[in-house]
């Protein structure tokens, strides 16, 4: 099985200049904890829903942002993100990409084609997703 079969397509990004609320935003209505930043098509970096609470404090997970300083929330993205991003190719294992994702203690990897374009994103929960059909044997 390779990634391809495995992972989210078209995965939801945000550019690099965007603010750490608008991070938020996206994360909380999209019910994601990663999330690819971009400058235009180009993948610069990723923030996470640890990054965000480490600046903004353990409460941010249901969105309430009453006790944040706004100066907190008009921090840019490329501010927070990590700028080393590691991702997978498209035709990669999926093994070996469980593997990464174990390695890294990540939750989620950026997938890239051949010409180092985003075109998908793999998670944990895909990988379990995946997984899953060879437990139930076992049961």
């Amino acid at each position: 099985m390779r990634v391809r079969d495995t992972m989210t397509p078209q995965p939801i990004t945000i550019p690099q200049q965007a603010t750490v609320a608008e991070a938020l935003d996206l994360m909380v209505r999209n019910e994601i904890h990663e999330l690819p930043v971009v400058d235009g098509n180009d993948l610069v970096g990723i923030i996470t829903e640890r990054d965000l609470r480490a600046l903004l404090g353990p409460g941010i997970k249901d969105g309430d942002l009453s006790n944040v300083p706004q100066q907190r929330l008009d921090v840019g993205v490329d501010d927070v993100m990590s700028s080393v991003v590691h991702a997978v190719q498209l035709d990669e294992g999926l093994g070996e990409a469980a593997r990464i994702l174990a390695d890294l203690r990540v939750g989620a990897l950026p997938v890239l084609n051949a010409t180092g374009t985003l075109v998908g994103i793999l998670s944990v929960t895909d990988v379990l997703a995946a997984a899953a059909p060879l437990f139930e044997d076992d049961e």
